[in-house]
């Protein structure tokens, strides 16, 4: 870990920073001066354990950090538990090549992820930009090896994410051999890769409609998700909850893919619950925060609300 860091003053001239509110702020400050934050800007933590430092509600913080997330200020891999700092390394370059060479104990500290990859790249990138001898300095440290595990990393994260909606459609066998069969089989992964976009941009039009009908103004208290602007940010956010939504969509309706009737169903399960359909009342100095649509669509928060529903529906029935 990096005992010191450095924090530019220019930081209240920032559009993005001043944007944020006073909590969000503090939470910002609270990532970069964290005692585990290490020398390439990323650290191994969970929402609800910083949340527990600062003494704050998990959905407090999630709020604040959520809205650095938003600016593009921070970085989260909720699965892995790993947080990082894009800009990091641009306030506190390393100091020598051997510092560089040294981020090596740094990213042995990272749990494994799209993300940690994704650290490691601009890391390179950095020390690349700065010298040549930092550049060596660099693929001293981590060899090409290296561009191998990553791009493994990468299609294994890709699988996994894509794996519920893989399995909504059609299985397409492939005949023939040699290069046309080459050609054929990749005109077949093109043409699945659209219809998991296609299949993802359902599945979240069908998420922010029952979203808005359910909990946004002006039938609920909370604001409604545009259905056209932000929709790429929306998509990412399903897609990142849609394994949860599918295994819950199996148990609930025997369904191998996640039906119109899921979302309805589980954002009609929010609107009876005061905390998530902004009825509150949210504690000093929360007063204004209020859920939206991609805090009810984290994994934890989905994952809340139905345990708490076959809760009660066990006890209707006991």
């Amino acid at each position: 870990m990096s005992r010191y860091r450095k924090i530019d003053p220019r930081i209240w001239n920032d559009a993005k920073f001043n944007s944020l509110t006073d909590d969000a702020k503090l939470a910002f400050f609270m990532l970069l001066t964290h005692p585990g934050m290490t020398a390439l800007g990323a650290m191994r933590a969970t929402v609800p354990g910083l949340a527990a430092e600062m003494k704050w509600t998990p959905e407090a913080f999630g709020e604040a950090f959520g809205e650095a997330c938003s600016k593009g200020m921070a970085e989260h891999d909720e699965s892995a538990c790993l947080i990082a700092l894009p800009n990091f390394l641009r306030y506190n370059p390393p100091e020598s090549p051997n510092v560089v060479k040294a981020w090596v104990g740094a990213i042995d500290l990272l749990p494994e992820c799209r993300l940690k990859t994704i650290v490691l790249q601009r890391a390179g990138a950095f020390a690349g930009g700065m010298s040549e001898a930092f550049g060596k300095a660099f693929a001293e440290a981590f060899p090409k090896a290296m561009a191998n595990q990553e791009q493994e990393k990468e299609q294994e994260q890709e699988k996994s994410l894509s794996s519920s909606l893989r399995s909504e459609l059609p299985a397409a066998g492939v005949a023939g051999s040699g290069a046309a069969q080459a050609v054929d089989l990749g005109q077949k992964r093109a043409e699945k890769a659209k219809q998991l976009e296609q299949r993802l941009a359902q599945v979240t039009d069908e998420a922010v409609a029952a979203y808005n009908s359910a909990l946004a103004k002006p039938t609920g208290l909370l604001v409604a998700v545009h259905p056209t602007i932000g929709r790429e940010k929306r998509q990412q956010q399903v897609k990142r909850c849609i394994t949860l939504a599918r295994q819950i969509a199996k148990d609930r309706y025997g369904s191998d893919h996640i039906p119109a009737e899921f979302w309805a169903d589980y954002f009609a399960e929010c609107a009876r619950d005061p905390f998530r359909n902004g009825t509150g009342p949210y504690k000093p100095p929360h007063e204004g925060w209020r859920p939206d649509f991609e805090f009810l669509t984290r994994s934890d928060e989905m994952l809340k609300v139905f345990d708490r529903a076959s809760s009660d529906e066990a006890a209707e029935v006991g």
